[in-house]
């Protein structure tokens, strides 16, 4: 062991960019943080485009901050770094491995026609199994394909389709590889096999890049190679530390949570909001749905998400939250934190009010709409508050059911991460409706401690992925659930949030009908 080393990770997210310093105790010694004044950009209306060169640079600038702000003799033992970032965010590169046009982030809307049907045999299969819708949607959100329709001279011109990470590997090693814990989003990747589909595999045409134009892949873990001149010069680190592949932001932050047993769960309280299991058998989280690969290479991560979950809040303060904002401002604290006061005065249940978290729909369900159902007169805007959070909980819920069913396993514990675990009053009120023990680890930085963590077991420090856990993931504070509330909960959620869908269902066809052919 050497217990003196030091790994920076950089965790490059929508709206920003953060340069994290990790010790072998899990102990987050410095952070510097470089915020996007205009996280993307939208030539129209539900687009998010970002010039991948902005993200380099800010990436850079945040690791010159840190270094400006630490000591000469704490900078000197940093032996490794590793890059974590928001999935399914892609760039086509060009022959210098220099980006051909801007990236067209995750939460981008726009779509593809896909006019031109699949194979035969492939839309066959799809209708058999009842997929071909999920397919469609799908073929019609890969960024691939609208690129290929829209941008013709660009997708010829493309050498590499790469991740954001695979890029930034290159940058700092003039080396372009790819960790498999990272592959997640519109791409032609199996799943179960860990590696790019062949041109001649069923899902293959659904996210149709050439094989060529693929990044090759190494486990998560891997020294990739060391930083080079170049990237010495832009960032400011020492040329020869260890770059270190490992994952994505929700798998680390998975890994940072502690949970790498299908006995924990690890809820991300964030933009999007999911429920992760680490499973070592490949387990679809729902049918026909594929499982992700973890950042421990005999591991998978089955996952359900709450797409806009915690976005919702955001929507919350913007349209109803005027008054908590001032006193927010007059406080001195987060409007968050002013708006969670009122959680615990708010009875469990709301009073009969009910949100179901579908502001985005899943893929499963194209035609689905949110929707908040119960109000009476005695409602105010703590309830309807109160009803967000508690719907995204219900939604997780839901998932988290679905999950450990097809895993056939039993969730003994929950670890909260993002936004919301900040909020001790969330995450009791999560505890109560999951009826377990939840856990708040020692940082809400996760995912850059997942990525620490691969990177000391990449470079040796540790004899596995067991070990470096128990040594650097540690809890602020254990909850347990309120026995009486969860008895509550249990009853509103099997009967009352369960059966919702199901019986809107119908209605949200007929709206989309409606609205479609006007």
């Amino acid at each position: 062991m050497f217990e003196d080393k030091l790994t920076l990770t950089f965790d490059c997210g929508t709206q920003s960019v953060r340069s994290i310093l990790f010790d072998q105790k899990g102990c987050l010694l410095h952070i510097s943080k470089y915020a996007f004044p205009n996280p993307y950009y939208s030539h129209y209306s539900g687009w998010a485009e970002q010039d991948a060169t902005y993200w380099w640079y800010s990436l850079a600038e945040s690791a010159k901050k840190l270094k400006r702000e630490i000591s000469e003799t704490l900078f000197d033992k940093i032996e490794s770094v590793s890059v974590t970032s928001m999935r399914d965010t892609y760039i086509p590169l060009d022959e210098h491995f220099m980006p051909l046009r801007a990236s067209i982030l995750w939460l981008d809307q726009r779509t593809a026609k896909c006019e031109e049907k699949l194979k035969f045999f492939p839309e066959l299969a799809f209708r058999l199994v009842g997929m071909r819708k999920a397919v469609q949607e799908t073929r019609r959100a890969s960024v691939s394909n609208w690129l290929i329709e829209n941008e013709k001279e660009n997708w010829s011109k493309m050498r590499y389709w790469a991740s954001l990470a695979a890029w930034f590997n290159y940058m700092l090693t003039g080396s372009l590889v790819d960790s498999i814990g990272n592959q997640v989003g519109h791409i032609p990747f199996n799943y179960k096999e860990k590696r790019w589909l062949r041109p001649n595999e069923l899902k293959f045409g659904i996210s149709p890049v050439p094989p060529e134009k693929l990044v090759p892949l190494v486990p998560s873990g891997t020294v990739i190679g060391v930083v080079n001149k170049k990237g010495s010069q832009f960032t400011g680190l020492k040329e020869g530390v260890k770059v270190v592949a490992t994952g994505t932001d929700k798998g680390c932050e998975t890994l940072g949570s502690g949970c790498i047993t299908d006995k924990m769960a690890a809820l991300s309280f964030g933009t999007t909001s999911t429920v992760q299991l680490s499973t070592k058998k490949y387990v679809e989280p729902q049918k026909y749905l594929p499982s992700y690969p973890a950042i421990i290479p005999d591991r998978y991560n089955p996952e359900v998400e709450i797409f806009r979950g915690y976005w919702m809040i955001t929507w919350f303060i913007r349209e109803f939250g005027a008054n908590a904002v001032e006193e927010a401002r007059i406080k001195g604290v987060s409007v968050e934190e002013v708006l969670n006061q009122s959680i615990e005065k708010i009875p469990p249940g709301c009073e009969g009010l009910l949100l179901q978290p579908y502001w985005g729909p899943g893929l499963k369900i194209p035609e689905a709409k949110g929707s908040i159902i119960g109000f009476s007169d005695y409602h105010t805007k703590d309830h309807v508050y109160k009803a967000i959070i508690e719907g995204i909980n219900y939604g997780l819920m839901d998932g988290l059911d679905n999950v450990s069913k097809n895993a056939k396993t039993e969730v003994k514990a929950i670890v909260a991460n993002g936004g919301g675990a900040r909020s001790k009053e969330i995450c009791q009120l999560t505890s109560d409706m999951f009826g377990l023990p939840l856990s708040v680890c020692q940082t809400t930085e996760t995912s850059g401690l997942g990525s620490a963590i691969a990177s000391f077991v990449g470079t040796g420090h540790f004899s596995g992925y067991e070990e470096a856990v128990s040594q650097m993931v540690h809890y602020k504070y254990t909850l347990q659930p309120n026995e009486r509330n969860q008895k509550l909960y249990s009853r509103l959620y099997k009967e009352y949030y369960l059966p919702l869908y199901s019986q809107l269902r119908p209605l949200y066809k007929t709206v989309r009908k409606i609205i479609e052919e006007n």
